[in-house]
């Protein structure tokens, strides 16, 4: 799923402005850099390993995150005071924290520096829109014309000094935001919508992460996350070198239960959906994570606890999903629906977050 209009507008003041800096929305007007030898990227891609590895969870355990907002149109600060009311809730602090940027955010605000003080590692969705509401297209991405900018989001990371999940354009294979699709390149589904273009798309992603390389931003783990509906999801990968993680997007909006849900192949149309057998074939040395989801109010308590002929959440992670390694929660409402634990699913959503298998923590990044 897509995060709701307001949500995607919430951040979309130019810090950098703020500072005395043009705003780095817009493409710089002399994108020259000097290319990275390959020699530099082979020792800037040999410090990422270094740095954080593949960030997996201990033996036996996965991540449990969330994006947390009762309202679906948070501001930083009150989403702090939400994540906190919301880990008092179930008992636990979280793993991983979801947060939305625009492209004109500096990614690195109070959100992610409150995770950073409480031990959770930051979930940064990058938008292609910016401040103005008018897309940035990958091809011009691609091209360097906002090379600028990205180096100034890759030092703004660097500096958090933890290490990040960071997903560009995440569910690239939907078209959410049409201003970003490229109409000399676009491709469209059988009813006509424009799609984001796979080459435009990998070639940025490629020419993003060789810049934050370049910027020091060695505690980012690529995490490459299509929706389980749209396009085939491959055409859109960047390369097994390009990403570290690979995540998908999938909500329960039917009262399946938990297996059921990320086992589908079809939707109730008749359509291909991209699910974990998906995933797990054809990335099968990736970690796999859940990178939203949530179960419609009505359904939330066969969602976490099954029944005698369907296995529980925890059950399905643990015995049907063993690629998945991080499970992200979220606990808010939409277009689509209403996703928020209610009273009655909070102790099963508890017993489900407090498991012993769900208690995968990161430690903080080695010093640099």
């Amino acid at each position: 799923m897509n995060v709701p209009r307001a949500i995607r507008t919430f951040s979309g003041a130019c810090v950098l402005a703020a500072a005395g800096a043009a705003c780095s929305g817009s493409p710089a007007t002399n994108p020259n850099p000097a290319p990275l030898r390959p020699a530099a990227f082979a020792r800037a891609a040999s410090a990422l390993v270094r740095v954080h590895g593949p960030l997996l969870p201990p033996a036996r355990t996965i991540y449990l995150g969330a994006f947390v907002a009762p309202n679906p149109n948070p501001q930083p600060a009150q989403q702090i005071v939400d994540t906190a009311n919301f880990e008092s809730q179930i008992g636990r602090k979280l793993a991983v924290n979801l947060h939305y940027h625009l492209w004109s955010d500096t990614l690195a605000g109070l959100g992610e520096q409150d995770d950073v003080n409480n031990g959770r590692i930051p979930m940064i969705s990058w938008s292609c829109v910016d401040s103005n509401k008018t897309g940035v297209k990958d091809a011009d991405v691609a091209a360097g014309l906002y090379d600028s900018a990205i180096a100034k989001r890759a030092a703004a990371l660097a500096n958090l000094k933890s290490r990040v999940f960071l997903r560009y354009k995440w569910e690239m294979n939907l078209v959410y935001n049409p201003q970003c699709a490229d109409p000399a390149h676009d491709i469209h589904d059988p009813y006509g919508k424009p799609r984001y273009s796979p080459i435009e798309y990998v070639a940025a992603w490629q020419h993003i992460r060789q810049i934050f390389l370049r910027n020091g931003a060695t505690n980012v783990v690529w995490l490459w996350n299509p929706s389980g509906n749209g396009e085939d999801p491959w055409f859109y990968y960047p390369g097994d070198d390009q990403v570290d993680w690979v995540g998908f997007d999938w909500y329960d909006t039917f009262d399946q239960y938990f297996e059921t849900i990320y086992s589908d192949t079809t939707n109730p149309g008749g359509h291909p959906v991209w699910t974990y057998p998906y995933f797990a074939a054809r990335f099968p040395r990736k970690p796999l994570m859940i990178g939203e989801t949530g179960a419609e109010q009505n359904f939330q308590t066969n969602y976490f606890n099954g029944d005698a002929s369907d296995k529980s959440a925890l059950q399905a992670l643990e015995q049907s999903f063993p690629n998945v390694k991080a499970y992200v929660y979220w606990d808010s409402k939409s277009v689509r629906g209403n996703f928020q634990i209610l009273a009655p699913a909070l102790p099963a959503f508890t017993a489900f977050a407090t498991d012993p298998y769900m208690s995968g923590h990161a430690q903080p990044a080695s010093a640099r």
